[in-house]
């Protein structure tokens, strides 16, 4: 009888430790897979200007919390021209580890163009934008003349309101404002650059605004040399807005 219950005995505790050890293990693999509820995070690394016929490095940084993801199943960068989505051309990115998915792409044409990278990573898709103009030519300014221009602007309710300054003297900090409406109301936390250009100069010059005043832009910048300047104001948002308006200013 006592060897009866000694044998039952060693079998129930061989059972129970052997459930103890499966679950261990099971613990053990989930805590090594993937997480797949917190959403992915996708930095798009693109330069704002760029030279045709040149290579410009694209570049994406992908994350999870805290954790870089170098685990994506798939990473595409699609290029197209502005008004030209349908022919948008898509490479695959080389996985750099450490997060990061880049490659290598040469803008054939003078124009704007936008850049999407698609993600794929552990059951979860993203696909942020960004825009790079390349070169400063007359090319990409003739692109945006069928907008109509003057001091507002109605494209896509994006109403824009340039204050022009009552004179602008070479050399010395002019200060550039502009109030933005979408659907009636300010627009907030946008994206606005002022690009600069002079008819004799094939140079661009960028400026980043910063919002003052709710749906208000401001930035300043010193023009070289007296005679008429184009400012193109371009307005982005992470929601995919993107207009743009320009006017021109004469500098004394």
């Amino acid at each position: 009888m006592k060897k009866s219950l000694f044998i039952i005995g060693t079998v129930i505790l061989v059972l129970f430790l052997s459930a103890c050890g499966e679950k261990d293990k099971a613990k053990d693999t989930s805590s090594k897979e993937p997480n797949t509820l917190d959403p992915l995070e996708v930095a798009l690394n693109v330069p704002e200007t760029g030279e045709k016929n040149k290579p410009i490095e694209l570049k994406a940084t992908v994350k999870q919390k805290k954790e870089l993801v170098d685990d994506a199943s798939e990473v595409q960068f699609e290029i197209w021209k502005d008004g030209a989505k349908e022919d948008s051309e898509i490479i695959d990115a080389a996985n750099k580890k450490d997060g990061k998915y880049t490659a290598n792409y040469t803008f054939k044409e003078d124009a704007v163009y936008t850049v999407q990278v698609h993600v794929t990573a552990r059951q979860q898709h993203q696909m942020p934008t960004k825009k790079i103009a390349i070169d400063s030519s007359e090319t990409t300014r003739n692109e945006h003349e069928g907008h109509s221009h003057g001091d507002e602007h109605h494209a896509s309710d994006l109403s824009f309101h340039f204050i022009k300054p009552e004179k602008i003297s070479k050399n010395t900090d002019t200060e550039l404002a502009v109030h933005l409406e979408k659907d009636g109301k300010p627009l907030t936390e946008a994206n606005v650059r002022y690009e600069i250009s002079k008819d004799d100069v094939k140079k661009h010059a960028w400026v980043a605004t910063q919002e003052i005043k709710t749906g208000q832009y401001k930035a300043t910048y010193a023009f070289k040399n007296a005679g008429k300047y184009t400012v193109q104001i371009h307005v982005e948002n992470d929601k995919g807005l993107h207009e743009h308006e320009h006017y021109t200013l004469t500098v004394e």
